[in-house]
């Protein structure tokens, strides 16, 4: 909350998303760059994210034209408008929307991003170079809107054997780390 107050804005998190490297995130940092394709990289992201933060689903929805993430915190609170849970949303979105010009090394940004937050001052274009320029604040909840032939056209070969290694390492991690979402992970 400090943090942004001395910002003046909850814009903070965003602001501090441009300087977070992939390995800060661990497994599922490593699995993103090992990732063939974004949609692979956001598919390990919405699987592992409980390794993270266990109050947190991300959920990949595709469709004809568009390819979406869909960031929602679990619990009370799930949409705070301002403030450091609002810098916090922020910056976990931020870092979703950067994700393929971190891992795959091409500025491809959403089409369209649904920021539940109220609105703030974009002056330096700091929102607009992270989320692109389609952004609508105060929405019911947060999803980035990628265009599906963009992200499905970005790919590299996998060559790294590592990749089944940390997935399976992640996916015996993940059976520590209860969910939430239901009575007995809340009680857990």
């Amino acid at each position: 909350e400090a943090l942004a107050d001395l910002a003046g804005s909850h814009r903070v998190g965003a602001e501090l998303a441009r300087f977070v490297s992939l390995s800060a995130y661990g497994v599922i940092g490593e699995l993103v760059t090992q990732a063939g394709s974004p949609a692979d990289a956001f598919g390990y992201v919405a699987r592992y994210v409980r390794l993270w933060d266990q109050g947190v689903t991300v959920e990949i929805d595709v469709s004809d034209g568009s390819f979406a993430v869909i960031y929602r915190l679990l619990g009370s609170g799930a949409n705070p408008s301002s403030g450091a849970a609002a810098a916090a949303m922020l910056w976990a979105n931020a870092n979703l929307a950067l994700l393929p010009e971190r891992a795959f090394g091409v500025r491809l940004r959403p089409v369209l991003a649904e920021l539940a937050c109220v609105a703030v001052g974009d002056a330096e274009g700091i929102i607009a170079e992270i989320f692109g320029t389609n952004v609508k604040f105060g929405t019911a909840g947060w999803r980035l809107v990628f265009e599906r032939s963009a992200a499905l056209a970005v790919s590299r070969p996998v060559a790294s054997s590592a990749l089944p290694y940390l997935d399976a390492y992640a996916d015996r991690e993940l059976c520590d780390v209860p969910a939430i979402d239901d009575i007995v992970g809340a009680v857990a």
